[in-house]
Order: structure tokens, then sequence, then C-alpha cells
């Protein structure tokens, strides 16, 4: 999860680099969901030494939210 984090910041990064130079509105949304990643599972490391159930089931549900929204958010690609 350590690494999650820091590649979503070197990629918060980018999107911010990249909504600057073209100012998209829905470059601005992804910008967001690449700003709240990091930050909660920042947040979840932050509270790891507790290990408390609740904890784990509520990283295992941020995951699997993550997962959905990167499968079904992606551009189509058919042609």
């Amino acid at each position: 999860m350590t690494l999650q984090v820091a590649f979503g910041l070197v990629g918060l990064a980018f999107m911010v680099g990249a909504f600057a130079a073209t100012s998209d509105r829905p470059l601005l949304l992804l910008g967001v969901y690449a700003a709240a990643a990091p930050g909660l599972i920042g947040w979840f490391l932050h509270r790891w030494n507790g290990r408390t159930r609740r904890l784990r089931w509520a990283i295992v549900t941020t995951e699997s939210v993550f997962i959905v929204i990167s499968v079904c958010c992606r551009p189509s690609t058919a042609t």
C-alpha cells in the first residue's frame, strides 16, 4: 500500500500538470479521484497500528471500489 500511495502521488502530479495545460473538466474529475485515492489509503496506513477488524474490512472495501472504478470508468477502445 505504501507503493500505491507513492505512485498515486506521482500520478496526481501528472494530473495537475495536464489539467493546467488543458483546463479540461473531465480531467478535473479524474484529478479529484487521483487525489482522493492516495489520501484515503495514506490515512489507512497511518491507522495501520490498530489493525482492528473494521480497519481491515475498510481497506478491502476501498481497494475493491478502486478496482471497480478503474475497470468501469476507462474509455472504450472498440472501433
